[in-house]
Parts: structure tokens; C-alpha cells; sequence
């Protein structure tokens, strides 16, 4: 058998040569230049949203209420005409066309004489409705129908 001779570092020894080893290390990550930072963009701060200007005064029209024939669209088969009985304001118009009313129901069985929010002969024979101004053709109908009790 051969032996080999085996070289044993002591403690005084291994610290000297590692710790050399990592100062120089060190050392030379200190003397590398390192690269500017990159200078950030400034960032702008958004822009407020400018508001819809009005319209001038001359192109408003002198009253508020529109005549009801610029709402309803159909005429009823009964030959009843409601549109003309009394002027519907801006609001108004603007309910009437989302709960789309019509002078003639679609459905016979949801008409407005049928109807919780009816008035009855509120405009002669033409009736009125709670949620909206304006003359109501007993046989009109719009999609917020109730019955009534």
C-alpha cells in the first residue's frame, strides 16, 4: 500500500489565504466603473376632462315644454289623440323615451287605462300618468305597466 502525504491547512492559515482571496475580490468590484443610472422620463400628470359647454341662450327655445306630438309616434286605432292635450317638459320627454310609451299599446292586456299610475280623465278622456307630465291615451302603453289592485 501507499500512503500519501496529505498537507493539512491550520486555522491561521485557511483565514489568511480565503481572506485574500475575498479582499482582493472586493477590491476588484470596487474599481469597476459602474454604469450611470438611467435618468426617468417625467411622467405628465393627465389633463382634466373639459365639461360640455352649454348651449348659447339664442339656440335654447323660449319654453321649456315641447309639444307632445314630438313624442309619440303612433296613432291609436281608436282615433283618440292625446299628443296635443297639454306640453310635456324636458324631463318628461326624456321618461317618456325610456319607458318607451306609445299612444297604442302593444299588448291589449297592459294598457294604460289598466294601469296603477293611470289617472283617468285627467285631459277630458284623455287620462295622466304619476311618473311623467303630459296628456296619457287610455289605450297607450309604456314598460313600467302596473296593474292595479
Amino acid at each position: 500500500m501507499e500512503q500519501t502525504k496529505e498537507t493539512k491547512l491550520g486555522r491561521r492559515e485557511a483565514l489568511q489565504l480565503f481572506g485574500v482571496g475575498a479582499s482582493l475580490l472586493a477590491l476588484e468590484a470596487c474599481t469597476k466603473e459602474t454604469p450611470a443610472p438611467i435618468a426617468a422620463k417625467p411622467v405628465e400628470p393627465p389633463r382634466p376632462v373639459e365639461a360640455p359647454k352649454p348651449a348659447p341662450e339664442a339656440a335654447k327655445p323660449a319654453e321649456a315644454a315641447k309639444p307632445a306630438e314630438a313624442v309619440a309616434e303612433a296613432k291609436p286605432a281608436d282615433g283618440l289623440d292625446c299628443t296635443a292635450k297639454a306640453p310635456i317638459d324636458d324631463a318628461s320627454a326624456g321618461l317618456r323615451k325610456a319607458l318607451q310609451y306609445k299612444e297604442a299599446a302593444a299588448d291589449p292586456g297592459k294598457v294604460c287605462s289598466k294601469c296603477a299610475q293611470y289617472e283617468a280623465a285627467r285631459y277630458d278622456a284623455c287620462g295622466g300618468c304619476k311618473l311623467f307630465t303630459g296628456a296619457v291615451n287610455p289605450n297607450g302603453g309604456c314598460l313600467s305597466f302596473a296593474p292595479k289592485a
